[in-house]
């Protein structure tokens, strides 16, 4: 398990390891391809961001070449596609017209009220339904698989950009409410008599 420079074995694998985890060098090299990487999905969650509308476009036309529906696949998927669209009325409710920006344009309040008090993301969550329910409308186990993968993918870069612009805007007030409130499922339901309409 020797690394080899020419002929000669220079260190073991344990040793190899433990020069890793005691030098400050590997260290900071190691931080620093972390800062890259997190700078990288970042960029790309930003432009995720802008194109968010567009891009479930090529998984619905993949979806028009292979759908197979059926009345029950048809039934489930409309009623998650109805689910979902609620979700995002009701969002939009609270949050009103920024929700359409493509700027990053964050409003002058942190919104943390209606549905917003339950997960941080309910709108993506919103849209994550409908395209889960527009999967399952075509009846195709792999597709759904393949759209459900591709839009968490998406939408947990975009909620990573958004954090940010968050976090710079709003402060210690959005790390407040990110360390209460989770960005995807709610921790509990809450009961019907302190639903916000």
């Amino acid at each position: 398990n020797g690394y080899y420079k020419g002929n000669r074995a220079i260190c073991s694998q344990p040793l190899l390891e433990e020069y890793r985890l005691s030098s400050p060098v590997i260290v900071k090299m190691e931080a620093c391809l972390t800062m890259i990487e997190e700078k990288a999905a970042l960029k790309l969650g930003e432009r995720l961001f802008k194109l968010r509308d567009f891009t479930p476009l090529p998984l619905i036309f993949i979806l028009f070449v292979v759908a197979s529906p059926t009345i029950i696949t048809a039934t489930v998927g409309t009623v998650v596609v109805l689910l979902g669209e609620f979700f995002r009325i009701y969002s939009v409710a609270f949050i009103g017209p920024i929700s359409r920006t493509r700027k990053g344009s964050l409003g002058d309040q942190l919104v943390t009220n209606g549905p917003f008090a339950w997960v941080r993301n309910p709108l993506y969550f919103g849209n994550f339904l409908i395209l889960l329910g527009i999967s399952l409308y075509g009846g195709v186990f792999w597709f759904v698989l393949l759209a459900a993968a591709a839009c968490c993918a998406q939408y947990y870069l975009i909620e990573k950009y958004e954090s940010t612009l968050l976090i710079k805007k709003f402060g210690t007030e959005y790390l407040e409410y990110k360390s209460k409130v989770p960005a995807w499922l709610p921790r509990k339901l809450p009961s019907l008599d302190k639903v916000e309409w």
